[in-house]
């Protein structure tokens, strides 16, 4: 039932589904291996290894599978994978699991949150201290205005009698 399921996934018989394909073929499977959609969370928490190219091996999701089932999950001891490690694995290695992968989607989205927060901030501190700027410039400028008024150009005129020289 799990390889003929499997064998719909993976047409070229390569023994490995690219990891956007593991829910909807988990989903696909027959009980008691089935994980019913949405099951992210759940193949994330069975920590199953992703190779090169985001694929993942048929051992290592029956493997999960199977603890799944029979409840031991966390127990690293006596694994499929252990047994299928020799050279019928075609080109496998893996470079994360499912759990790390999620971590690193979770750790990627919260650092890009905090950045665009982190820029949201600056810019707003940068508008503040050109409103301040401004505005103390408007007010040394108009202090500037008042202070520099040129004297009025008032003459004093002192009344003679015409004809009669001053002095």
């Amino acid at each position: 039932m799990y390889y003929e399921t499997w064998e719909k996934f993976d047409e070229a018989a390569t023994q490995y589904i690219p990891l956007s394909s593991l829910s909807e073929f988990v989903d696909t499977l027959e009980e008691p291996l089935r994980l019913p959609a949405p099951n992210l969370y759940k193949l994330v928490s069975l920590n199953i290894p992703i190779c090169e190219n985001d694929r993942v091996h048929c051992v290592d999701i029956l493997d999960a599978l199977t603890k799944n089932f029979l409840g031991t999950v966390g127990d690293t001891s006596g694994e499929l994978g252990d047994i299928k490690k020799g050279p019928d694995r075609i080109d496998y290695n893996p470079v994360t699991t499912t759990l790390e992968r999620q971590r690193e989607m979770f750790v990627a989205r919260l650092i890009q949150r905090t950045w665009r927060n982190f820029v949201k901030r600056r810019h707003a501190a940068a508008l503040m201290a050109l409103a301040d700027e401004s505005s103390a410039d408007e007010m040394s400028v108009s202090s500037r205005r008042s202070s520099a008024r040129p004297p009025s150009r008032t003459t004093h005129v002192v009344d003679h009698p015409v004809g009669h020289p001053v002095g």
